[in-house]
């Protein structure tokens, strides 16, 4: 039987959701923030794709996008709307690879930062059929992925950090109809050690 979410990695968030509020509040990638402004149609509906905190949806709200946020951590929820909760962002629970809470072609575009990774390998294709179902024809999703610091899948806390190539990611998005647009690998400009896979797909419309 397929387990399609690492409930440790989960549960991780969930009791500790204080902690990562704090540490991923503060900062965020100037890299994500450009791709955003020139691939993104301004004031298009946007999914916050594992939304975590709410860092990210409060800077696309800011920059005058419609912003919808889903996070799989109840803890992670819970914080994001305390932080938001003063802004017209709806936030709700659902979590990939299913995405059972979330219409088909619901959005013009998908931010799904630092979340692939926290996937079992055997789920990432799955995951990718559905970022494909709930966007609109002609959409982008950016996605990023955090690469691990460590030589096991798991880092010291317990999360699964999957380990997967570019080639891997781009091949498993173009069979659901998702186009690679750019591709990046960098470092993170603030924690060292840390590298950074970024993907800019769009789905085509199929003829």
């Amino acid at each position: 039987m397929t387990e399609f979410h690492d409930f440790q990695t989960i549960n991780q968030y969930d009791n500790y959701a204080s902690v990562y509020t704090t540490r991923h509040r503060v900062g965020s990638s100037s890299t994500i923030q450009q791709l955003v402004k020139e691939y993104f149609t301004a004031n298009s509906k946007v999914l916050d794709l594992g939304c975590g905190s709410g860092r990210d949806s409060l800077w696309l709200y800011n920059e005058g996008y419609c912003v919808t946020a889903c996070d799989g951590s109840i803890g992670m929820i819970v914080d994001a709307i305390a932080y938001l909760q003063a802004l017209p962002i709806h936030i709700y629970y659902d979590l990939l690879p299913l995405l059972i809470n979330t219409q088909s072609e619901s959005f013009d575009n998908i931010l799904c930062s630092a979340v692939l990774m926290h996937l079992p390998i055997e789920s990432i294709s799955i995951a990718f059929v559905n970022i494909a179902r709930i966007l609109k024809p002609q959409g982008l999703v950016i996605i990023s992925i955090r690469q691990s610091v460590s030589q096991s899948t798991r880092e010291s806390d317990g999360r699964l950090f999957t380990s997967m190539t570019n080639e891997f990611i781009c091949n498993t998005a173009q069979q659901t109809g998702l186009h690679i647009i750019h591709q990046y690998t960098e470092p993170d400009s603030q924690r060292s050690g840390i590298i950074w896979q970024i993907f800019v797909f769009k789905k085509e419309t199929v003829r």
